[in-house]
Protein backbone atom coordinates (compact mmCIF):
# COMPACT_ATOMS: atom_id res chain seq x y z
CA UNK A 1 0.00 0.00 0.00
CA UNK A 2 1.14 3.37 -0.47
CA UNK A 3 -0.53 7.03 0.42
CA UNK A 4 0.51 10.50 0.28
CA UNK A 5 -1.65 11.96 2.99
CA UNK A 6 -0.91 15.18 4.51
CA UNK A 7 1.53 15.36 7.84
CA UNK A 8 -1.42 16.05 9.97
CA UNK A 9 -2.88 12.89 8.76
CA UNK A 10 -0.60 10.34 8.54
CA UNK A 11 -0.61 8.89 11.64
CA UNK A 12 -4.36 8.57 10.92
CA UNK A 13 -4.10 7.55 7.30
CA UNK A 14 -1.53 4.57 8.85
CA UNK A 15 -3.78 3.75 11.56
CA UNK A 16 -6.55 3.15 9.16
CA UNK A 17 -4.54 1.31 6.41
CA UNK A 18 -3.64 -1.24 8.92
CA UNK A 19 -6.92 -1.47 9.89
CA UNK A 20 -7.93 -2.08 6.58
CA UNK A 21 -4.96 -4.45 5.90
CA UNK A 22 -6.08 -6.26 8.73
CA UNK A 23 -9.95 -6.69 7.54
CA UNK A 24 -8.98 -7.97 4.27
CA UNK A 25 -6.99 -10.63 5.39
CA UNK A 26 -9.57 -11.84 8.16
CA UNK A 27 -12.32 -11.32 6.12
CA UNK A 28 -11.64 -12.52 2.87
CA UNK A 29 -12.79 -10.70 -0.51
CA UNK A 30 -16.27 -10.66 -1.44
CA UNK A 31 -17.81 -12.83 -4.63
CA UNK A 32 -18.28 -9.56 -6.62
CA UNK A 33 -14.59 -8.32 -5.84
CA UNK A 34 -13.13 -11.56 -6.60
CA UNK A 35 -15.14 -11.05 -9.75
CA UNK A 36 -13.67 -7.90 -10.75
CA UNK A 37 -10.07 -9.00 -10.32
CA UNK A 38 -10.38 -11.60 -12.14
CA UNK A 39 -11.52 -9.92 -15.00
CA UNK A 40 -9.25 -7.07 -14.99
CA UNK A 41 -6.63 -10.00 -14.98
CA UNK A 42 -7.65 -11.56 -17.99
CA UNK A 43 -8.38 -8.19 -20.03
CA UNK A 44 -5.57 -6.62 -19.37
CA UNK A 45 -3.13 -9.68 -20.28
CA UNK A 46 -2.98 -8.60 -23.57
CA UNK A 47 -0.66 -5.87 -22.19
CA UNK A 48 1.59 -8.42 -20.80
CA UNK A 49 2.67 -10.08 -23.77
CA UNK A 50 1.61 -7.55 -26.19
CA UNK A 51 5.85 -7.58 -27.33
CA UNK A 52 8.68 -9.69 -27.94
CA UNK A 53 10.48 -8.15 -24.65
CA UNK A 54 7.64 -9.31 -22.72
CA UNK A 55 7.45 -12.71 -23.81
CA UNK A 56 11.09 -13.45 -23.50
CA UNK A 57 10.96 -12.20 -19.99
CA UNK A 58 8.17 -14.71 -19.45
CA UNK A 59 10.19 -17.24 -20.44
CA UNK A 60 13.08 -16.28 -17.97
CA UNK A 61 10.76 -16.14 -15.46
CA UNK A 62 10.12 -19.74 -15.91
CA UNK A 63 13.46 -20.97 -16.06
CA UNK A 64 15.09 -18.39 -13.48
CA UNK A 65 12.31 -18.80 -10.65
CA UNK A 66 11.50 -22.86 -11.57
CA UNK A 67 8.04 -22.25 -12.45
CA UNK A 68 5.83 -24.78 -13.74
CA UNK A 69 6.28 -24.41 -18.41
CA UNK A 70 3.01 -23.64 -18.53
CA UNK A 71 2.75 -20.52 -16.03
CA UNK A 72 2.42 -17.80 -18.50
CA UNK A 73 0.94 -19.87 -21.33
CA UNK A 74 -2.45 -20.90 -19.09
CA UNK A 75 -2.12 -17.61 -17.15
CA UNK A 76 -6.08 -16.69 -18.32
CA UNK A 77 -7.26 -20.21 -18.33
CA UNK A 78 -5.47 -20.31 -14.06
CA UNK A 79 -7.12 -16.66 -13.20
CA UNK A 80 -10.31 -18.09 -14.24
CA UNK A 81 -9.83 -21.12 -12.27
CA UNK A 82 -9.61 -19.51 -9.16
CA UNK A 83 -12.37 -20.08 -6.46
CA UNK A 84 -13.49 -17.71 -3.79
CA UNK A 85 -11.96 -19.69 -1.02
CA UNK A 86 -8.70 -20.19 -2.77
CA UNK A 87 -8.20 -16.70 -3.05
CA UNK A 88 -8.98 -15.57 0.35
CA UNK A 89 -6.91 -18.64 1.73
CA UNK A 90 -3.68 -17.29 -0.52
CA UNK A 91 -4.38 -14.08 1.36
CA UNK A 92 -4.26 -15.45 4.48
CA UNK A 93 -1.37 -17.43 4.03
CA UNK A 94 0.94 -15.10 2.28
CA UNK A 95 -0.31 -11.43 3.90
CA UNK A 96 1.07 -10.89 6.98
CA UNK A 97 -0.32 -8.08 9.70
CA UNK A 98 2.26 -8.51 12.09
CA UNK A 99 5.69 -8.85 10.19
CA UNK A 100 5.34 -5.54 8.19
CA UNK A 101 7.89 -2.79 6.66
CA UNK A 102 6.14 0.57 7.08
CA UNK A 103 8.38 3.89 5.49
CA UNK A 104 7.70 7.10 5.69
CA UNK A 105 8.96 10.37 4.32
CA UNK A 106 8.30 13.25 6.44
CA UNK A 107 9.90 15.29 9.52
CA UNK A 108 10.14 13.34 12.55
CA UNK A 109 10.15 15.93 14.21
CA UNK A 110 6.61 16.99 12.74
CA UNK A 111 4.83 13.77 13.07
CA UNK A 112 7.04 10.95 14.35
CA UNK A 113 5.28 10.58 17.59
CA UNK A 114 2.01 10.52 16.28
CA UNK A 115 2.93 7.66 13.26
CA UNK A 116 4.25 5.63 16.00
CA UNK A 117 1.05 5.75 18.17
CA UNK A 118 -0.50 4.81 15.39
CA UNK A 119 0.98 1.64 14.23
CA UNK A 120 0.30 -1.41 16.96
CA UNK A 121 2.81 -3.63 18.30
CA UNK A 122 5.73 -1.35 16.11
CA UNK A 123 8.76 -3.07 17.12
CA UNK A 124 11.63 -0.45 16.31
CA UNK A 125 11.95 3.36 14.78
CA UNK A 126 14.41 4.67 12.46
CA UNK A 127 15.09 7.77 11.66
CA UNK A 128 17.16 8.71 8.31
CA UNK A 129 18.20 12.11 7.77
CA UNK A 130 16.80 13.17 4.59
CA UNK A 131 20.76 13.74 3.67
CA UNK A 132 22.08 10.68 4.45
CA UNK A 133 24.04 8.67 2.81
Amino acid sequence: MWTFPAAKDAAACIELELELLSAWRSKGITPRELAFAKRYLVRSHAFDIDTPQKRVHQRLDVALFDLPGDYHTHYTEHVKAITLDQANQAVQNRVSTDDLVVSIVGTHAEIGEAVARSIPGLGKVEVVAYDAE
